[in-house]
């Protein structure tokens, strides 16, 4: 376990200061990232889609690359972004080598901020949770066509909620003996089925499909700029405030010795999204229950640990299962229903 990130003195500096290096390269299984100059001279952030065990191919580096970057020209477009709330801007672009660069945006990632809550202002930290709940908003007002429907890895990520999760659990199951003897994946598929029963599907908008406070980057004050759009596509209005609450509060998790005002920071990022509490929906249910069980697979895929790491891991794991066992077991009586709760 790593000790909470260090502050910088001036939350307005950069992300890259604090993430990427002059120079220097952030990488991934999926992407590239470094610092550069751009032909005009303007300091800007690369990034570049890789070929991975997902992507076996350059052409789907390329339609990620190209769905990218028409999203961001629709954001930059909108009319609901601007002032306290914004968005990427867009230097460069080459899709067909995955390719694309942004100017530097001020801020740091709000993670920072609420993994070091003691130093930072709680006024501060409100108002980049409130921010994140209407970029969120904002964000489900820009337009799509019916190819942006369309999955760009299907077997990966299948558009049937349900036959997702069927997948992750093959992976998983296939990853660890953990479940050999677990009933576990039995149930959770088994509810899945009885929360499709009973949902009536919310018309579904532009998801950013990663949207958490590592992804949005804050400067104390007015800007919030959400980052990494690789995942978006149109999907459940209620997919990634779950994701943020559930990332929110899996710092409980990552240091249980600190007292994290999760409760606070969940009521301040629901003021920004225009709802006082998350519906007891189908919809939301079948959201969370998904979001658990890629928290589960992320800690479940085999890598090249030390053994401290891996005694980490397994301790995540299981609470995360716990946290699994406690989703399962909420009764469906006094389910609400979707369309009379709505969308944020």
């Amino acid at each position: 376990m790593s000790d909470e990130p260090a502050l910088c003195g001036d939350l307005r500096t950069s992300p890259a200061a604090n993430v990427v290096g002059e120079g220097d390269v952030l990488s991934s299984e999926r992407t590239e990232v470094r610092r550069a100059l751009s032909r005009d001279g303007r300091r800007v952030m690369e990034k570049r889609y890789l070929r991975s065990h997902q992507r076996e191919n350059d052409s789907l580096a390329r339609d990620i690359a190209t769905r990218e970057v028409r999203l961001l020209q629709l954001i930059e477009q909108s009319q609901a972004f601007g002032g306290e709330i914004a968005a990427m801007r867009l230097v460069e672009h080459d899709c067909e080598r995955g390719w694309l660069s942004f100017e530097e945006s001020a801020g740091q990632p709000l993670l920072k901020s609420l993994a070091s809550f003691r130093r930072v202002p709680p006024e501060v930290i409100a108002g980049g949770l409130k921010a994140s709940g209407r970029w969120l908003r904002a964000m489900q007002t820009v337009p799509f066509d019916q190819c942006d429907l369309t999955p760009l890895d299907p077997h990966y990520d299948p558009p049937d909620l349900q036959k997702y999760c069927e997948i992750r659990w093959k992976r998983i199951t296939s990853w660890t003996s953990r479940f050999r003897n677990s009933d576990l994946p039995r149930r959770f598929l088994d509810r899945m089925t009885e929360l499709y029963g009973i949902w009536r599907p919310l018309p579904v908008v532009w998801a950013h499909g990663d949207y958490c406070p590592a992804n949005v980057l804050w400067d104390g004050s007015t800007l919030l700029t959400a980052i990494d759009y690789e995942n978006a596509r149109p999907r459940s209005p209620w997919i990634d405030a779950t994701y943020f609450l559930m990332m929110m509060q899996s710092l409980v998790i990552n240091s249980p010795w600190k007292r994290f005002p999760v409760d606070d920071w969940r009521r301040h990022f629901l003021t920004g999204l225009g709802v006082s509490e998350l519906p007891n929906t189908p919809e939301i249910r079948l959201c969370m229950l998904k979001h658990l069980l890629c928290k589960l697979g992320s800690s479940s895929r085999p890598r090249t640990r030390s053994l401290p790491e891996r005694l980490w891991v397994q301790y995540f794991r299981e609470r995360v299962i716990g946290w699994m066992e406690a989703e399962l077991a909420r009764p469906l009586e006094g389910i609400q229903d979707d369309e009379a709760c709505g969308s944020p």
